[in-house]
């Protein structure tokens, strides 16, 4: 953590009011405040007398640089010459986003990025990655890649559209880089004879019949389809949910009918999305997907996009405003939520365009809040609830009433923060006329909402990455690169052992699915990290007041489940098949009748199917376990269903094979080798 950050600023405050001997007074009236525009502004007022707010002098906020950019080009050129691909791509990529690129028409004033472009498509192409290298060989061109070196990207080019199976074009562009081979400078007669040589020999080479797949999957892959018709009401989630009210547990999502494990029950794209900072350089900053081969910000040098699409559409939305103001609040240390609360602002008010009906807005949504029904916040005019509206996402629940004053005043610090950023490093608040205390006050008032809202609802945007270890095996890991807002998604309650499990699919969106049998009329349960399996009661009940104010009371609260290293694997007790009621079996006994319903059950069968279905499992685990993918999740959810209809729960295969099915659903979602 640096020394200048918002943690140290609210630590400092503390000390000086407590130096000052103002604690007990201060806490007093912030304590008696009900409105959230009161709070930052007092917070904000005490930070700017105790001259507390950052001088935005002291930041080391790096700015596009030639100098910068050929010195990381050059070690990144040593890496590649040592082999070290991976870190030499960072490198390359780092030189693109430090590039000059604002004035075309300067002499030299691309030869920095053009180069940059180049020499990452020679990384690119020694990890196979043909398409993403034939973008960058086109970036560079674009920028004016230097004419004497020309039938180098060329000679990629055309092996690139060889190994793509795009022969004609291969062909063309050997020929291509045959004619520019005569403007190369700096070559001797004989390195010009050699190179000329084996391109005519690239062009004699024989039609490849098998192409060599790309050794990372592709990630742009459409959206999959929901299992159930479009819901009515809520067009990103399906007919199987039902979004119920009850003034305990608010509002909540159950089954509307019988739901199997797999079944895809909610497509969401987030209203917004803010990626960790960590991977500012490897993802796109609007979609958040993974990229090999990103494009810079044309301004600022803290991110990058997918495509040129992605950062067009990003400045419309956020990045105008956030180029400058971003590089100040990563360095204050101002958490992702700052960032994802800053982020729904920009995008609520057009990045302040539309302020002033964004105050009306605000001003609505606050009436709205206190009149209407509870059941139906967010819904519009016509009953219908969408992802991409901000009132659902303003109305999600922030706990205010339940937090202490020394909680608020915290987060009113880090609002303030944000707010100050707005203020004196963007245009935020000028292009209508310039800044007021009516407007300043609301947006710290709803930005410091959101600090409340985003960790109790806020979702982590993932992907399953794939590497090989040092003893050469394939080994995989979930990582969390991102958060994102999701209206719909928020709405489903806390369950130690959750009916669903989420993936993030192509960057930032997410796909809901079921984990588990759930019966018609039973609430859906989403896992807030806290599960059954890895934590014992204490630990998840401390954890979940804590962060979201609530005591739970799912089954494995309530009976204290053991953890997964304690469950039971041995002597099944079993269910009934009729009315799922535990079976009283005697020692020995071939047959037992239910004593709830009657129903006659064959143990011996029963025995026997489970062994058989086990048995099948067992083989897909150790395929699973010895590096292999699992991409049919058929024969899991059979097992899966089996177990749940047959054999009481907890039960340790269960678990296994709901962890099995995630690792399916894994590589469906946001999945590459690294």
């Amino acid at each position: 953590m640096g020394s200048i950050s918002v943690d140290n600023m609210y630590e400092n405050l503390c000390n000086i009011l407590k130096a000052q001997g103002r604690v007990e007074k201060i806490s007093k009236s912030f304590s008696e405040m009900t409105n959230d525009n009161d709070r930052v502004t007092v917070v904000y007022n005490l930070l700017a007398d105790m001259q507390l707010l950052p001088s935005f002098q002291k930041l080391k906020i790096r700015s596009k640089n030639a100098s910068e950019s050929t010195r990381l080009r050059n070690e990144g050129n040593k890496l590649f010459q040592r082999k070290n691909d991976n870190e030499a791509l960072k490198l390359y990529t780092q030189s693109i986003m430090c590039a000059p690129v604002s004035n075309l028409n300067e002499s030299n004033s691309t030869d920095s990025i053009s180069l940059g472009f180049a020499n990452r498509s020679a990384v690119l192409f020694a990890k196979q990655k043909f398409e993403d290298c034939l973008k960058d060989i086109e970036r560079a061109f674009e920028y004016e890649y230097p004419t004497k070196l020309r039938y180098k990207l060329l000679e990629r080019k055309a092996k690139c559209c060889y190994n793509l199976g795009r022969l004609t074009e291969a062909e063309k562009y050997s020929v291509e880089a045959l004619k520019c081979l005569s403007l190369a400078e700096g070559l001797s007669e004989e390195k010009r004879l050699q190179i000329e040589k084996e391109l005519r020999e690239f062009l004699k080479l024989p039609i490849k019949v098998n192409f060599p797949e790309s050794s990372s999957p592709d990630l742009s892959h459409e959206l999959p389809e929901k299992t159930y018709d479009q819901h009515p009401q809520i067009p990103c989630a399906s007919l199987a949910l039902k979004i119920c009210y009850n003034p305990d547990m608010g509002r909540y999502v159950e089954a509307a009918e019988n739901i199997r494990p797999g079944d895809i029950l909610l497509v969401e794209r987030p209203y917004a999305s803010v990626l960790l900072p960590e991977f500012h350089s490897s993802h796109c900053s609007l979609c958040l997907r993974h990229s090999w081969s990103p494009v810079p910000c044309l301004h600022c040098t803290t991110v990058v996009y997918c495509s040129p699409q992605c950062r067009a559409r990003a400045w419309e939305l956020s990045h105008q405003v956030e180029c400058s103001v971003l590089p100040a609040l990563e360095q204050l240390d101002a958490g992702k939520f700052s960032l994802l609360s800053l982020r729904i602002v920009l995008i609520a008010s057009c990045c302040g365009n539309s302020l002033p009906a964004f105050l009306q807005q605000l001003e609505a949504l606050a009436q709205e809040e206190a009149s209407a029904n509870k059941a139906t916040l967010g819904f519009d005019a016509n009953g219908l609830y969408y992802s991409d509206a901000y009132g659902p996402i303003y109305h999600l629940v922030g706990n205010t009433e339940t937090r202490t004053a020394g909680d608020l005043f915290r987060r009113a610090v880090t609002a303030a923060c944000v707010l100050d950023c707005l203020q004196r490093m963007s245009s935020f608040f000028q292009t209508h006329g310039g800044d007021n205390g009516t407007a300043s006050a609301a947006v710290g008032g709803v930005l410091l909402r959101h600090l409340q809202n985003l960790p109790c609802n806020a979702h982590e945007v993932t992907e399953y990455v794939r590497m090989q270890s040092t003893e050469g095996h394939h080994v995989a890991e979930s990582i969390e690169i991102g958060a994102a807002a999701y209206a719909t998604l928020s709405l489903l309650n806390h369950g130690c052992d959750p009916g669903v499990v989420r993936h993030s699919v192509a960057g930032d969106c997410v796909v809901l699915r079921a984990l588990r049998p759930v019966r018609c009329g039973e609430q859906l349960l989403d896992n807030y990290g806290q599960h059954y399996a890895l934590h014992p009661r204490s630990v998840r009940q401390a954890h979940l007041q804590s962060q979201y104010h609530f005591s739970c009371s799912c089954e494995p609260c309530l009976k204290d489940w053991p953890c997964y290293s304690n469950l039971p694997s041995t002597s099944p007790r079993y269910l009934c098949v009729k009315c799922c009621s535990q079976l009283l079996c005697e020692e020995n006994a071939t047959s037992v009748i239910c004593s709830l319903c009657g129903e006659k059950t064959d143990l011996l069968v029963l025995q026997q199917k489970l062994l058989s279905s086990s048995k099948n499992f067992l083989q897909l685990l150790t395929k699973l376990l010895e590096g292999n993918e699992l991409t049919d999740a058929t024969p899991l959810v059979e097992h899966l269903e089996l177990l749940d209809s047959r054999v009481e729960r907890p039960w340790k295969e269960y678990s296994d094979c709901q962890e099995t099915l995630k690792q399916c659903f894994n590589l469906q979602g946001n999945y590459y080798y690294r």
